[in-house]
């Protein structure tokens, strides 16, 4: 009768509004390692809770569902600072630093979660200002007005109506009052024939919400900074450098080095695109993910699979075992879900709930933890990858699947923020060992084209972001927008004197901060693992990357990955020539 009662989303709410920590047995243990496993054990329901929340948000469509979810987030959030304001707790973290790891690094991230609690009033600003920025960008709605009749982009529809004529961010719209029908600005771009024209337009789209977004963006910033100087910091751009132990000469060097100059000028890129071959033969989703499982055999990945038995009960049985059976038997389909039992070696780190769905995707519903709890992904599989993109977002879904799975990790912090860096480089190797492996077409021109625009615009993105929250005043100098407009012309072959106005562009920059390369950081480091760990095999390089279990930090995993010196400037010179062994 459930089902007919509720839907899943509001027992789950229900569930989580309801839930609330207790760490009484936190309080009155005696030992620094009881302690430890008492407070991880009372963590782990609010923490599972959470990351069911993020699936949740990932795939509801309806506002009562939206505004229920974030009830919940406000609760987790609450509960968190709640605990983290424990005065027993914080006397408790500072006594970590005397165990052997990864009790250290735990007490660590708990510190800084708990030096990271903002105000309610400065909380509410903060997300509100967040909030009112990924609103604007996502707002349609919007017009140029082209007043040089050269530049109209299509033809009056009536006559003698004027020379006025507007293209706008959203191509559904009815005729205009002054005869002209509007079109999407990617539209106008792929069919206006005057490159001047084009130029304009695209510079004036990338300059639409300096206005109404550059007020809330100053207000972050203020925010950010205000906090950065309470921990001694003199501004965010610098506190986040020193979290992730880069310096600024270090991260502007990396990106240095990744600036290339692109074939193509951004708003010449819709009709270059348009000219260039593409081709990509349809692969069937289920046969391409029985490849992949295949392919994770040499890391020691054992799969076996539980199949949907639920459909094969007698109408009024309540129990039955659920069966191993071949791998290459399933069948997916939109009804069934499809239970994939992983192992590594001799343990067992989870499942992988399978089914048909519209999009290629992996959403992380329990974190592995060994001794404590099996992971549980979530994996949607197309019936039919139609495009090269769907097969990547496969093998990625597969790769973060199992990158999260294999963690060795004891505690749930060290296990996500701890090694947030070595999952997503662990990820991304993974990805690339699996394009490898499974043969999968290269790229076409078209592609290539593509992605190599994209990549220069998070290069530069990420310049921008550097020189805004490292800027100690509001805007940017006169000197700062000259250096920009110079860079801008590094990546896409013209300097353009406003290319400081992108940052009302993409909403990273009010999100993730300084924080926006990482990335392309992570993915530079995994590419050279990839190709500079020959010497070893695969299974080692997972289980040094991916499990870790002897806790070694990032520096020291990639001096068991890699010969030579693996310090940041080092690093960055063998970018370039990854696929040199030796320098």
């Amino acid at each position: 009768m459930a089902p007919a009662i509720a839907d899943p989303i509001s027992l789950f709410v229900n569930q989580c509004l309801s839930y609330q920590a207790d760490i009484g047995s936190f309080r009155y243990a005696q030992d620094l390692t009881d302690k430890t496993q008492s407070l991880e054990q009372t963590l782990l329901g609010l923490h599972n809770i959470n990351d069911r929340l993020h699936y949740y948000r990932e795939l509801t469509q309806s506002a009562h569902h939206g505004q229920s979810l974030l009830l919940c987030q406000v609760h987790l959030a609450d509960e968190l600072e709640q605990l983290l304001s424990e005065p027993h707790l914080i006397q408790w973290t500072h006594y970590l630093a005397l165990l052997p790891a990864p009790y250290p690094q735990l007490g660590s991230l708990l510190q800084g979660l708990s030096a990271q609690i903002l105000p309610i009033a400065t909380k509410s600003q903060l997300h509100t200002a967040q909030a009112s920025i990924n609103f604007s960008l996502k707002q349609r709605q919007f017009t140029l007005k082209f007043n040089d009749p050269h530049c109209q982009p299509f033809a009056p529809a009536l006559p003698n109506s004027g020379n006025n004529s507007t293209a706008t961010d959203n191509a559904a719209h009815n005729d205009t009052a002054s005869g002209y029908k509007p079109v999407s600005i990617s539209r106008y771009l792929f069919t206006q024939p005057d490159e001047a024209c084009r130029r304009s337009a695209w510079q004036d789209y990338q300059r639409r919400l300096n206005q109404r977004s550059a007020a809330a963006l100053q207000l972050i910033k203020q925010i950010r900074s205000d906090f950065a100087k309470s921990q001694g910091v003199n501004n965010y751009g610098l506190w986040q450098l020193q979290q992730q132990q880069l310096s600024q000469d270090e991260i502007w060097a990396y990106l240095a080095s990744q600036t290339q100059l692109t074939q193509v000028k951004p708003w010449n890129l819709a009709q270059a695109l348009a000219k260039e071959t593409h081709r990509f033969d349809a692969l069937e989703g289920e046969h391409t993910l029985m490849q992949l499982f295949e392919a994770l055999a040499p890391l020691g990945i054992r799969i076996e699979t539980l199949q949907d038995y639920e459909a094969k009960l007698p109408p009024h049985s309540e129990n039955s075992p659920s069966s191993k059976v071949n791998l290459k038997a399933p069948v997916l389909d939109e009804q069934h879900t499809v239970v994939y039992r992983i192992w590594h070696n001799d343990r067992l780190l989870g499942e992988i709930f399978s089914n048909v769905g519209d999009k290629n995707s992996a959403y992380i519903l329990r974190q592995s933890l060994p001794g404590r709890q099996f992971g549980q992904v979530a994996l949607s599989v197309q019936s039919n990858i139609l495009r090269r993109s769907d097969a990547i977002a496969l093998i990625t879904g597969i790769s973060d699947a199992i990158a999260s799975l294999g963690n060795g990790a004891a505690f749930y912090l060290v296990a996500t923020l701890g090694r947030e860096a070595q999952t997503s480089i662990g990820s991304l190797w993974l990805s690339q060992y699996l394009t490898e492996a499974i043969n999968l077409a290269p790229l076409s021109p078209r592609e290539q084209l593509l992605d190599e625009h994209k990549r220069q615009f998070k290069v530069f993105n990420s310049k921008l972001v550097l020189a805004f929250y490292l800027s100690p005043q509001e805007g940017f100098s006169a000197s700062t927008q000259k250096k920009l407009a110079e860079e801008f012309a590094l990546s896409f072959g013209e300097p353009w004197q406003d290319a400081s106005q992108l940052i009302y562009a993409f909403g990273a920059i009010a999100n993730e901060g300084v924080s926006y390369y990482l990335p392309l950081w992570h993915q530079s480091l995994a590419q050279l693992i990839f190709q500079q760990s020959r010497s070893l095999t695969p299974e080692d390089i997972f289980n040094i990357l991916i499990v870790n279990e002897t806790y070694a930090p990032l520096k020291d995993q990639l001096a068991q990955l890699i010969s030579g010196p693996v310090d940041p400037l080092s690093l960055i010179r063998r970018f370039t020539h990854a696929s040199i062994t030796q320098e």
